[in-house]
């Protein structure tokens, strides 16, 4: 027969965690510690998935404007110049997201990294030194009619106008009208 004072002691020992780690032994141990660690790397997987979900899926797109009737806008750049000089919204309202055709002399060639040759077209009436023009990424396409401008050449410039940036006037995806 087992006595009072032993049941008391089994089960005692039974429920005496500390002494745990002691009866199972250093592999389990081990065996903890490393799922320890491969449940904390997964917990970190899912936070850093789930962060970078929610950023993509709060950005907002612009809505694209509806393709133009009746071919590119044909505009000076003197004009221009001074259309977003002198209000900036009301020229994005009446230029952004649209083809236009831009005329005027040509102020120099940049290679802009990343995104090929910028051309630099001035206002026709423009001095020896200016430095307000609109600034035209070209196509790749439009390299060879690039280098075959001169300073001070009347040239026609057709991109798709990506409005004021920083007190300059950008196009994009342009090529040269012969």
């Amino acid at each position: 027969m087992i006595s009072d004072s032993h049941k008391r002691e089994s089960v005692g020992n039974s429920l005496d965690y500390s002494k745990a780690p002691a009866m199972m032994g250093g592999l389990a141990i081990v065996q903890i510690v490393e799922w320890s660690r491969i449940m904390n790397r997964a917990i970190i997987r899912v936070a850093l998935l789930s962060f970078v979900v929610a950023i993509v899926g709060c950005q907002t797109k612009e809505a694209k404007a509806p393709p133009q009737a009746g071919g590119p806008i044909n505009v000076k750049a003197g004009e221009l110049l001074t259309e977003y000089g002198t209000n900036a919204a009301a020229a994005d309202g009446k230029y952004k997201g649209k083809q236009l055709r831009v005329t005027g002399k040509f102020g120099a060639a940049q290679k802009a990294p990343l995104m090929g040759y910028a051309v630099q077209v001035l206002p026709e009436d423009a001095g020896d030194v200016n430095l307000s023009g609109v600034e035209c990424f070209m196509a790749e396409s439009a390299t060879a009619d690039i280098g075959k401008m001169q300073p001070g050449q009347m040239i026609t410039i057709q991109g798709t106008c990506d409005g004021q940036v920083l007190g300059q006037v950008k196009m994009s995806k342009c090529t040269v009208v012969q």
